[in-house]
């Protein structure tokens, strides 16, 4: 739908969504829970071939028959792989999230391939991704939701990446709207931003003009900072990566 996602900004393109676990009937009521609109760049489907058997070929003619395609989710993994139970489990691991991967980094795309979590509980959220470390090694990046008790409405998303800082969000799922919405950040660098004078300067200044548009020096200038201009300059760009969480 191209709307902002927790202040983020978004990019509309059409999405491939493989409800491969659900029934179409309950897939329909979800997406009119969602919006009374239709979603015209939404494709869903029930059915499609395993890695071993095509799932590739599937997916990249379905890329060339519509190039507008920003996002395809595979949910979920294991119902599109052939576990047969021999070889090494790693490298299996490794291999099929290479080759969708691979598939992505082609055409520009984001794939995420939904996994369970183990209910071995690990201090590590990461740790407990059903499978061997060559899911998480051969992926870009990954996202962990995690509550505390299966009917819980809150719960933590654990954030990491080759390309993103590693982030902690508190979000809960809102019945209503049927939305996960953002209750907090607890990624250590907000800590480090509320409490950094220029940063919050910075903040404070953008709440109230919305915009601004100089030099790093001007900004020096308007925010009243003793800091140098290169200097400020680094600060913004170490964490430009969570400013729409700023407040």
């Amino acid at each position: 739908m191209g709307l902002p996602l927790w202040n983020y900004p978004t990019r509309q393109g059409r999405v491939l969504y493989l409800c491969l676990e659900d029934r179409e009937a309950r897939i329909q009521e979800r997406v009119e829970e969602l919006t009374a609109d239709g979603a015209p760049m939404l494709e869903l489907a029930t059915k499609a071939l395993t890695l071993s058997t095509g799932l590739l070929f599937q997916l990249e003619s379905f890329i060339q028959d519509y190039p507008d395609t920003k996002l395809i989710v595979i949910d979920t993994l294991p119902k599109v792989r052939d576990a047969d139970g021999e070889g090494n489990i790693y490298a299996a691991d490794y291999r099929d999230i290479g080759e969708l991967k691979a598939l992505a980094d082609k055409y520009s795309v984001a794939i995420i391939a939904v996994q369970h979590l183990r209910k071995l509980y690990s201090p590590d959220p990461f740790q407990m991704v059903s499978g061997s470390s060559g899911l998480l090694g051969a992926a870009d990046g990954c996202y962990v939701l995690k509550k505390e008790k299966h009917d819980d409405n809150t719960a933590k998303l654990y954030i990491q990446g080759r390309d993103v800082a590693q982030r902690t969000l508190t979000i809960r799922f809102d019945h209503i709207s049927k939305e996960w919405l953002l209750i907090a950040d607890d990624t250590p660098e907000m800590d480090i931003v509320k409490s950094d004078p220029s940063l919050s300067a910075v903040v404070s200044l953008l709440h109230k003009e919305q915009t601004f548009r100089g030099t790093a020096s001007e900004l020096c200038q308007r925010i009243h900072s003793k800091l140098k201009p290169n200097a400020l300059t680094r600060r913004l760009n170490r964490y430009a990566a969570i400013a729409p969480l700023w407040g």
